[in-house]
């Protein structure tokens, strides 16, 4: 199997430590809370360092994300006009995967916010590209060790359109290892944004959805994010407010969810903006999303239970409330599913003190708290996945380098 030739062992992930014996060392969490009895035990503990994916030695690395493929986490990249894919070996050192990438072999490209996306036995990656005056939705697909453009999708777009993949949102249906891909796209820079989804599985490349629109006003369609789970797909995006819809699987459709556009008591639905979307295994979406009040923003994470929403976190902040009359700001990136009431939230927080750093934390409905020491470090544009021992990851990235860390503490705890 490729894979397993390539990541070097498709065995199991390693399991989750129990915290054992007090906590020391300076990548732990602090918590030191006794072993869980007969839990297998890791030396690691806290947020541990898997290192810097390599291949930016220049300092401009954007938006890493990660992937888990075959047991093995992967971080895909942007930085000196390619996309840049490496893989975890071995659970101990970032391998290049395929070559680096672009679509054009024009002087002047931009790729941006590349996202890996694994199935199966198969990952690829997607990512818009700026050539020429337009922007493309690449896409590649991995086989035999090098990059290939699927049949009829090397990109995805009305020709000559200004089609882009704010997030570049793609997602897998594991029902038929089918790729979905969500972007908006105007035919007129003027004109507002309009979203489309394809999908892709083999050689056969489907429209499944074009010109989507909550409104059909100028206000335009934003940064859809797709989440397949559940026997479910699920799109939420920025409309004058937060939209989710569910696709009908017998008209095709995307048909507005959950009550779309969301509200909460005492502000209006457009101070609402920058959704992201995770389905758990019942097929129930839990959307995150941004809210202004006038004077700072926070996080609201929520799960849609078949007639309301039950929020998880509300006015959720790192550092909440005014600091010598400055405000935290907010800007939330990413939240994956991990379980079935479980799910974990990434975002950079400008405090009062106007430092900047990454925050992670774990909600349940109960709430959310942070994860381990709670800031980080400094940077922007965390990503997170989980892997199959139920461990968190954040790829982010500072000063132009790419950072992967990997959090090792108690498998009952946060």
């Amino acid at each position: 199997m490729l894979a397993c030739a390539l990541l070097g062992a498709c065995a199991s992930a390693e399991q989750a430590g129990s915290n054992g014996a007090a906590d020391a060392g300076p990548t732990t969490n602090g918590d030191g809370a006794p072993a869980t009895p007969d839990a297998p035990q890791d030396p690691r503990r806290g947020w541990i360092d898997l290192g810097d994916p390599p291949g930016a030695a220049a300092g401009d690395a954007q938006a890493p994300r990660l992937a888990m493929w075959n047991g093995a986490p992967v971080v895909a990249y942007s930085a000196d006009q390619h996309v840049r894919v490496y893989a975890y070996a071995n659970d101990s050192a970032w391998t290049a995967v395929g070559d680096p990438l672009r679509h054009s072999s024009a002087a002047n490209v931009v790729t941006y916010d590349p996202t890996p996306v694994a199935g199966a036995d198969v990952l690829s990656v997607v990512w818009p590209e700026w050539s020429g005056g337009a922007m493309t939705s690449a896409v590649r697909r991995l086989a035999n060790g090098a990059w290939v453009a699927p049949p009829g999708a090397a990109s995805v777009g009305a020709p000559n359109a200004y089609s882009f993949v704010p997030h570049s949102t793609a997602a897998v249906d594991r029902a038929d290892g089918s790729m979905w891909l969500a972007y908006s796209e105007t035919l007129d820079i003027n004109a507002p944004m309009r979203i489309s989804v394809v999908s892709i599985l083999g050689s056969t490349v489907a429209l499944r959805g074009s010109s989507i629109s909550a409104t059909g006003t100028n206000s335009g369609a934003l940064a859809p994010e797709l989440a397949i789970g559940g026997g479910a797909q699920f799109m939420t995006w920025t409309e004058n407010g937060v939209r989710l819809a569910k696709r009908n699987p017998a008209t095709g459709a995307w048909e507005a969810y959950g009550q779309s556009p969301l509200a909460l008591p005492g502000r209006d639905v457009s101070s609402h903006a920058n959704p992201h979307l995770a389905v758990d295994d019942t097929g129930r979406p839990i959307v995150a999303f941004t809210s202004y009040d006038g004077a700072e923003s926070s996080i609201y994470v929520a799960r849609w239970e078949g007639t309301a929403w039950s929020y998880w976190a509300q006015a959720l902040q790192a550092t909440p409330g005014p600091v010598g009359n400055m405000t935290s700001h907010t800007y939330l990136y990413d939240i994956v599913a991990a379980g079935p009431d479980v799910a974990y939230v990434a975002w950079s927080e400008l405090d009062a003190s106007m430092k900047d750093g990454i925050y992670v934390y774990r909600c349940t409905p109960a709430g959310c708290v942070k994860v381990g020491r709670g800031r980080l470090t400094p940077g922007y544009g965390p990503r997170l996945a989980v892997d199959g021992a139920g461990r968190v990851l954040v790829a982010w990235v500072e000063a132009g380098r790419p950072h992967v860390w990997r959090y090792h503490g108690d498998p009952d705890a946060p």
